[in-house]
């Protein structure tokens, strides 16, 4: 890597803690109003088409990620530009970077990906959750992937997270500037699937620019990442579904003929998913062995404003912008690891065999009735979505929809309206007789 002059501005600068103070604020608060102003939007749209966006996000395709990307890249991305706009810009050194360190780089980001991904997994299983992004990149039409995901996002977010933000940080010195943008990226996220890998690919990206000058060379690491992330790894996850694990791990393999016919139709899908794991792993080890290497050359620019070490921690973060950033990016990881425990999803024996019947090319039509809210909305939205006839669906005025709480432990639970004057909920355990069934209400739940 060709680094330029490792110097910003030469000229020390007085620490000034109120200004400093308000810096780390007004980045704070931009962030804020990106998230803020996204989320918003995304609710509008949510308000204003209440069967189209559930039967979208249903159906995949192009939808789920214009929902969830165009409220960004339209209001969010520019809203938050202008805040963190500045007259003050750093000087940044004018290196490149040669092919081969390019590509040493890039395989350094599979390790800190693949590591950061590790750790997010083990914990958000303690939690049941999951990457909120998992079923949105499954279900989605592939190029919109691409172009929204793989290019669009990982322009706007170097612009912002690297650009923006660290050209505000630098005159603190690179460590500080990187480490500090690679900790609001990685909240960014709002979940702790993405939190560990997003942090580590931060630092990477990050130190890239301060070395460099240059925002496309952390574009194309980041656009690197979304590929590999959310279109190779998507078509390996494809590659899997269609390959019968339970058959092949109960499998005799003393038994040529039935090893013959379970891996007969799956030995080309099975050696592609192979070949994919162990030239990560491979990728993955010689990465840890750059970074190991590399980490001893790392270099960095000094401070030109000084913060005290004892006031460090108060000037970033002690601040009416970096406390609001990071206490509603918080606030967004615990939600990403509380709901993924209780998911909406549509059922019911009829339903299912509706659906079924329509997958299979059959003629399908729902007669029934279901409560006029989100929930009645959501059920008829899905069935349309699967190409169920739902002309004779009533949607019942001021009634709610019935409802079940299934859990992977033994626990059920059951959610209907008291049928009983004055229409009072009442709880009873599952084991109750059928009659009493008809009443019964989620044991601990509030009742619609």
């Amino acid at each position: 890597m060709n680094e330029g002059n490792l110097s910003h501005p030469q000229i020390p600068q007085e620490f000034n803690a109120a200004a400093e103070r308000k810096n780390f604020s007004r980045i704070g608060l931009a962030l804020i109003m990106y998230i803020l102003l996204t989320v918003v939007l995304q609710g509008a749209i949510s308000t204003v088409f209440p069967e189209a966006v559930p039967a979208a996000l249903k159906a995949g395709g192009w939808l789920p990620w214009l929902i969830t990307y165009l409220p960004q890249l339209l209001v969010g991305v520019p809203v938050c530009y202008l805040m963190l706009r500045t007259e003050e810009k750093p000087e940044l050194p004018d290196g490149g970077i040669g092919a081969g360190s390019y590509i040493q780089i890039m395989i350094m980001c599979i390790t800190v990906m693949y590591i950061g991904n590790i750790i997010g997994n083990l914990i958000t299983s303690l939690f049941q959750a999951g990457n909120p992004l998992h079923n949105i990149v499954l279900e989605s039409n592939i190029w919109a992937t691409l172009l929204l995901a793989v290019i669009m996002v990982p322009i706007t977010e170097e612009l912002i997270f690297r650009r923006m933000v660290m050209n505000r940080l630098l005159k603190y010195g690179d460590k500080t500037a990187i480490i500090v943008s690679a900790l609001l990226f990685a909240l960014f996220h709002g979940n702790l699937a993405q939190f560990f890998y997003a942090f580590g690919l931060g630092i990477i990206f990050g130190y890239v620019y301060a070395r460099t000058g240059k925002l496309r060379y952390s574009i194309g690491l980041h656009m690197f990442i979304n590929f590999l992330g959310l279109i190779v790894g998507n078509l390996i996850l494809r590659l899997l579904a269609n390959i019968d694990l339970d058959a092949i791990s109960g499998l005799d393999f003393t038994d040529t003929e039935a090893v013959l016919e379970i891996l007969g139709d799956s030995m080309g899908q099975l050696l592609i998913v192979a070949l994919y794991f162990l030239v990560m792993i491979i990728l993955a080890v010689v990465g840890l062995v750059l970074l190991l290497v590399k980490r001893k050359k790392a270099r960095y620019a000094e401070a030109t404003v000084v913060i005290p070490p004892e006031k460090r921690a108060g000037i970033i973060f002690g601040n009416p912008g970096m406390i609001v950033y990071v206490a509603c990016t918080v606030v967004l990881i615990a939600i990403s690891l509380l709901l993924p425990v209780i998911s909406n999803k549509a059922g019911g024996a009829v339903a299912n065999v509706a659906c079924a019947s329509a997958r299979h090319g059959l003629s399908a039509a729902f007669i029934g009735k279901a409560g006029d809210d989100l929930h009645g909305h959501f059920l008829r939205s899905v069935l349309e979505a699967e190409g169920v006839d739902t002309g004779n669906l009533m949607i019942a005025a001021g009634r709610p929809t019935s409802l079940a709480f299934v859990s992977l432990s033994p626990a059920f639970a059951a959610c209907r309206p008291a049928q009983a004057p004055p229409r009072k909920r009442s709880c009873l355990p599952v084991k109750a007789s059928r009659k009493k069934r008809r009443n019964f209400c989620c044991r601990n739940i509030p009742c619609p």
